[in-house]
């Protein structure tokens, strides 16, 4: 229910924020002071609110208290809420987006998603309102086809849609899909038709969507092999982004490596390198390149160390007045497809808890420099690592977790927190988040978010592993 609770958010969010009448303003402001509160039992407290709020049982209420509980962290309980109001007002606004959402959610067939469209159309005349959601769901249909290699028909349907920058995303879209079957016509045709849109639209208000865009259609070109035009597309879009991130400094290094501009792309990766943004196939890259400009590989030892002792340095720096001294609370969950795992158990060890769910991205991108962490004190049965599964929008995502780790091949013990009871007892507000508790039972470190590269992000969580050994 992910998509239809953001799209319901975002039509919602004028009439929740402007606050008209003192019963939702009140409602509000008290539902976000219990949820700022570090009290386990704020969750029941939240929905005890909604209950008296929602009394009157008319739709608009109901939504605004499902919108509200989803803005805070609570979507199953919004989905809850959001679907009984889909069945209690079968022709209101919550049965057209449930129903939406059913479309939206619907992967390959395209005479069943066509047939589900058409029905919900059918039921929910088009008739100017919520375009966004009609749009949309045109969107879908055309990426379906897509999917079966029928551009005829995604052509077609996106023919449709009026709102130009869909029309310019889903056929971005439609261009890595065609890529990735080698149908490299309709890749190129899609991709230059999104392109051309989006590089007419001018002003700052445009500016960070049509640079994310060119980027995206640098790293396109890159995968074609047309290194030339790719750096001529990069090169404009990279002296234009005010803020660069590590993985557009990245692309650009491989497209200046691509076009024999090793040592350009040196000074990308050893930057890289030194920020902490670096990892195994970044110091190949790195090595090829110092290999291309110099000749040889004499030297490159003495060349990198510095960059590698910078990051360890930065990685490390200020740790000891980042230490925390909280009692861990108590816990005991059961493993996937296993037993029971408790703090009491694991006394005498240090223990890192890192907190995340199936639908973060962040917390997946932590994966790589988790799974080398482990590797690194694997031989150390001093030092526990678990991952407590939390904040799912799903009611059991154990096949998900085990499909997932199972094609990644991450050796991680997962603890299911599958009403995030305990996320919330250690406050938990936000994923990935990453508690290192000592061997008394005391949180020493929290790490929320996920920013660094692999290299840096073990460097740090090992120096944090290192710090509390020593008490």
């Amino acid at each position: 229910m992910k998509i239809l609770q953001l799209i319901v958010f975002s039509l919602l969010s004028i009439t929740l924020h402007a606050q008209t009448n003192i019963t939702d303003s009140l409602f509000i402001n008290k539902c976000l002071s219990l949820m700022n509160m570090e009290n386990p039992q704020r969750k029941i407290a939240v929905l005890q609110e909604v209950k008296a709020y929602t009394i009157k049982g008319d739709e608009e209420t109901l939504l605004k208290a499902a919108n509200v509980l989803f803005y805070m962290g609570m979507p199953i309980e919004s989905d809850s809420i959001y679907l009984a109001t889909a069945q209690k007002y079968p022709n209101g606004n919550a049965a057209q987006t449930v129903e939406y959402s059913k479309i939206i959610k619907m992967e390959g067939n395209s005479s069943k998603v066509l047939a589900t469209y058409n029905k919900w159309v059918k039921h929910f005349p088009d008739k100017g309102e919520n375009k966004e959601l009609y749009e949309n769901a045109r969107a879908h249909v055309a990426v379906t086809y897509a999917k079966e290699r029928n551009y005829v028909q995604a052509n077609k349907w996106l023919a449709t849609i009026k709102d130009t920058q869909l029309v310019a995303t889903t056929n971005i879209d439609i261009a890595d899909l065609a890529l990735n079957n080698n149908d490299t016509i309709s890749a190129i045709a899609s991709m230059e038709t999104g392109i051309k849109i989006i590089s007419s639209l001018s002003g700052d208000d445009f500016k960070e969507f049509r640079l994310r865009y060119l980027m995206k259609y640098a790293d396109f070109l890159y995968h074609l092999k047309r290194y030339e035009q790719a750096l001529t597309v990069i090169s404009d879009a990279y002296s234009q982004a005010e803020n660069k991130t590590a993985e557009q400094e990245r692309l650009y290094a491989n497209i200046l490596l691509a076009n024999n501009k090793s040592k350009e792309a040196m000074v990308l990766l050893s930057g890289l390198l030194k920020k902490g943004k670096g990892d195994e196939k970044l110091l190949v890259d790195l090595k090829n390149a110092y290999l291309k400009v110099n000749g040889n590989v004499s030297g490159y030892d003495a060349y990198i160390q510095p960059l590698i002792d910078s990051m360890k340095i930065t990685s490390r720096a200020g740790l000891d007045l980042q230490m925390l001294d909280e009692k861990a609370p108590s816990f005991s969950l059961r493993v996937l497809n296993g037993n029971t795992v408790s703090l009491e158990d694991l006394k005498g060890k240090i223990v890192i808890l890192d907190f995340w769910a199936t639908w973060c991205g962040p917390c997946k991108a932590s994966f790589p420099a988790m799974k080398s962490a482990m590797n690194r004190y694997a031989a150390d049965s001093s030092v526990v690592f678990l991952f407590i599964d939390c904040m799912e929008r799903v009611k059991d995502p154990s096949n998900m977790i085990s499909n997932f780790l199972s094609k990644n091949e991450y050796p991680f013990k997962v603890l299911l927190d599958s009403e995030s009871i305990v996320a919330d007892q250690y406050g938990i507000k936000g994923i990935p988040n990453k508690i290192i508790i000592d061997k008394n039972g005391v949180i020493r470190f929290r790490i929320v978010g996920f920013e660094d590269g692999t290299d840096a992000a073990v460097e740090k969580l090992s120096a944090m592993i290192e710090q509390v050994r020593k008490g």
